[in-house]
């Protein structure tokens, strides 16, 4: 497979830069190494609901160490949430969406990279599996510990 800063050199790289460019993504940043930041961010889910932040923080350290970050999104259902009616039937089908999904978006758009936000026990596997599949360099960057009122 090609390198990505090679792909955007190649005769029909001029259309992928200027895709780029119409995002404001400058020439100097395309030549750096792309890298996705998969963000599973939703304030629809507990365990993700701090990943907006966590994001901004993985993007600024990407750009200070030479690199362009760009920035997808997945899905991100709760077990907790689903739990007790039609819902949960789609939790388990739900990792391979995610999977499936980062790896369409890592191929497509080649990234050099990514780093994974995620937390969670169905997203954090649809993670880890799409960076096997793809076999980039990848990191894993979990959301933490949720806050419980209950045990402080």
């Amino acid at each position: 497979m090609p390198h990505h800063n090679q792909i955007l050199k190649d005769d029909d790289g001029a259309l992928k830069r200027a895709l780029y460019k119409s995002m404001g993504h400058s020439d100097s940043a395309l030549r750096q190494p792309i890298i996705a930041v998969v963000n599973s961010y939703t304030n629809a889910t507990a365990g993700h609901a701090n990943l907006d932040v966590v994001g901004a923080e993985v993007i600024r350290g990407i750009e200070e160490a030479g690199g362009t970050a760009m920035t997808f999104g997945t899905i991100a259902p709760c077990d907790g949430i689903a739990e007790g009616h039609i819902g949960m039937r789609y939790i388990l089908a739900g990792r391979e969406v995610i999977t499936a999904s980062i790896e369409v978006m890592v191929r497509a758009h080649n990234f050099d990279a990514m780093v994974l936000l995620g937390s969670c026990d169905k997203i954090v596997p649809a993670m880890l599996m799409a960076a096997a599949r793809l076999d980039i360099p990848a990191i894993l960057v979990n959301g933490g510990p949720m806050y419980c009122r209950v045990c402080g």
